[in-house]
């Protein structure tokens, strides 16, 4: 007996492993496509990142290098102050002997305040010689005549005029050491650092006031917000003048260049017709301040110019992340100003209005009350009336 048997086919091992290598294919191909996002979102938060930080890297730096000029025109107002009053000094150790025994009294007839907070004889000058004499010959026993025999010579005032000399006389004349009861050391440096900041505080914002009323008339604005409304200055003249290829700076439409700081060729050159400008303003007004070098007006005037750079031509970081330009920097701010003069304009009508509003109902109170009286009342409001 035949029996049939049916033939064993095989799967074929090539179709199993191609469908493998499918499925994995297809993963891989996934796994890539998430790599690549993953990728592509980085980049975008790291620029993101980079811009946020650049521009409050921008604005850390501006801050800096205002309080660094402001702290560099602060020491340079204390020098200053300090050279005029050494040459006052100069003056006064000439005119007073050291070593009088009445010294105090002396200084008083000659017209000089010890004891006061300031010196009364300054501004009337020093008495001349004959005045002295004479009073030494009259009164012989208040101030006897030093001579070399006696006494020895007085040094020169030149000798001992160091800091610690010139800072222990300018308390005796401005009245730091007036008082009769003595006082700790460490509450009389608190006293001098204070009168040390308050005086150069008064002399500082009245040389910035002089500043101010220098750039509204130069530049005929009123704010620092009236710079953006101008025309700036196109980046062709500032590279022209800089190649020694054009004019420069007009004195009479004169333009800061808001994309350099002053240590450009182009601002300085306007810092130049400024200084010329306040120089002719300083002997027109006859300013009562103490007279500074070009050096302090130089940087009060760079001081001012960074106020108004980060004021208000600071660029800002838009939702994309990306800085502004200059251009949209300035349509911003003049936006912004457009918007303040608009609620200053409101604010203003609301006010008239207010005190348009007050008088009329005064008024219409006065005219209802002769109406509501009765009797003789009535009759004093006729008479009044006529």
């Amino acid at each position: 007996m035949s029996s049939e048997s049916t033939p064993f086919i095989p799967i074929p091992r090539s179709r199993a492993r191609s469908s493998q290598a499918k499925a994995s294919n297809s993963v891989i191909s996934q796994q890539s496509r998430s790599l690549e996002e993953l990728r592509r979102v980085i980049e975008v938060s790291k620029q993101e990142v980079m811009a946020e930080a650049q521009a409050e890297m921008h604005k850390q730096i501006q801050r800096v290098q205002v309080e660094k000029e402001n702290e560099l025109l602060k020491l340079r107002d204390h020098y200053e102050t300090l050279a005029h009053l050494k040459e006052v000094l100069h003056k006064v150790l000439a005119v007073v002997p050291r070593h009088c025994p009445l010294r105090h009294q002396y200084w008083h007839e000659e017209g000089y305040s010890v004891y006061g907070l300031r010196m009364m004889g300054l501004h009337h000058g020093l008495p001349d010689q004959r005045q002295r004499h004479t009073r030494q010959a009259l009164h012989p026993d208040k101030c006897p005549a030093h001579h070399p025999s006696d006494r020895p010579a007085p040094p020169s005032p030149s000798a001992d005029l160091n800091d610690n000399y010139i800072e222990k006389i300018a308390k005796h004349v401005y009245g730091f050491m007036e008082k009769r009861s003595p006082t700790t050391p460490k509450r009389q440096s608190k006293k001098d650092v204070l009168w040390e900041q308050v005086q150069a505080d008064l002399e500082r914002n009245q040389n910035m006031a002089h500043v101010r009323e220098l750039f509204k008339e130069v530049f005929r604005v009123n704010q620092d917000e009236d710079f953006i409304s101008g025309p700036l200055v196109s980046i062709e003249e500032v590279q022209s003048f800089s190649e020694n290829l054009g004019p420069g700076p007009d004195p009479l439409d004169l333009r800061w260049d808001f994309r350099h700081p002053t240590s450009s060729d182009w601002n300085q050159a306007v810092i130049v017709v400024l200084m010329e400008q306040l120089s002719e303003m300083c002997e027109r007004e006859a300013w009562t301040t103490l007279p500074k070098s070009d050096e302090y007006w130089k940087a009060a005037i760079t001081e001012k110019y960074g106020r108004i750079k980060v004021d208000s031509m600071s660029l800002h970081c838009k939702d994309d992340s990306s800085l502004e330009m200059l251009q949209e920097a300035t349509m911003r701010a003049m936006q912004e100003k457009n918007t303040k003069l608009k609620k200053t304009r409101r604010a203003m009508c609301h006010r008239d209005m207010s005190s348009f509003r007050s008088p009329k109902m005064t008024l219409i109170c006065l005219l209802e009350i002769p109406l509501s009286m009765q009797g003789d009342r009535l009759s004093e409001w006729d008479e009044v009336g006529k």
